[in-house]
């Protein structure tokens, strides 16, 4: 990749599509010369999407959160497979935070199953309660640590300001 598209690609990151005028300034060229590679970079397919970055002031700090749910408390796996993936579906909606990534494993001997979640959020204490008492695990199955700066664009919508029910 020339020197060129590589410094833009670098600053593009850091802008929006409408501001072609704040990557001309970090790039130190012309506005036109910044359009222009912006339209080259987009014809080209290298960059096919502009997302917005949220501002992790309004959504709280990060936290590492997981879920462990214990082959023993059901009588039939599906019933286990259910409660997993109604606790993925739930952070995943973003109700009353902002998560980044979620991801689960199964740990056959332990027979415990993981859910974890890397999420943003102004009341962690609310957030794990909710999930605890809607699927049924126990405390001493759920932990969580604070992050420091997280890097990426979280999973948001309309619902992660809202503690608790998907009503918000």
């Amino acid at each position: 990749m020339r020197n060129e598209r590589r410094e833009t690609l670098l600053e593009l990151r850091n802008c929006t599509k409408g501001h072609a005028a704040a990557l001309a300034r970090e790039l130190r060229v012309p506005h036109s010369t910044a359009l222009k590679r912006i339209k080259t970079l987009e014809e080209k397919g290298i960059v096919t999407d502009y997302i917005p970055v949220v501002n992790q002031d309004i959504f709280g700090s990060s936290f590492l959160v997981k879920f462990k749910v214990s082959y023993d408390q059901y009588r039939f796996e599906q019933d286990l497979r259910d409660t997993i993936a109604e606790i993925i579906d739930h952070l995943t909606k973003g109700i009353g935070h902002a998560p980044y990534a979620i991801f689960d494993h199964q740990n056959v001997e332990d027979r415990m199953w993981s859910v974890s979640c890397l999420t943003l959020t102004s009341d962690i204490v609310s957030m794990i309660d909710y999930i605890r008492r809607r699927h049924n695990v126990l405390p001493e199955n759920i932990s969580y640590r604070p992050l420091g700066n997280v890097t990426g664009v979280p999973m948001y919508s309309r619902h992660s300001l809202n503690i608790g029910s998907e009503d918000g």
